[in-house]
């Protein structure tokens, strides 16, 4: 795994149990799109932490934060992200935005407090 050969530490703390009512493949597929970006854009002995808050599932990654210009197109497909990372076609997150859209799913993706990473919330009301 990625995670592994990069030395970086994963940490997972999803104690809260509540039932979704929805399309599970699409869902599987957004949530894999947002947890194979925080893997791939996480540099070697970074730190990815997953966890939950009553309804919102949150993905955090160290990393260097994104500007609010790059975050503005972030969505829009074939987006050119980060030119380091060759696993990236500029795909997934338009079809995060997709899937979420059709699911009536809302989200947020904006930089940690600490200004040391991204956090990608996912609200199931």
């Amino acid at each position: 795994m990625i995670i592994r050969s990069k030395q970086n530490e994963y940490i997972e703390d999803i104690s809260t149990n509540f039932v979704i009512k929805t399309r599970i493949s699409l869902l599987k597929k957004a949530l894999s799109n947002i947890a194979s970006n925080a893997v791939n854009y996480t540099p070697a002995n970074g730190k990815i932490y997953v966890h939950c808050n009553e309804r919102t599932l949150m993905i955090d990654n160290s990393c260097i934060p994104l500007s609010e210009t790059r975050l503005a197109g972030i969505y829009e497909p074939f987006y050119p992200g980060d030119k380091k990372n060759k696993m990236s076609n500029g795909l997934g997150l338009s079809i995060v935005k997709q899937i979420f859209g059709m699911l009536h799913i809302k989200y947020s993706f904006l930089p940690l407090e600490n200004k040391e990473g991204m956090r990608f919330c996912v609200f199931f009301e």
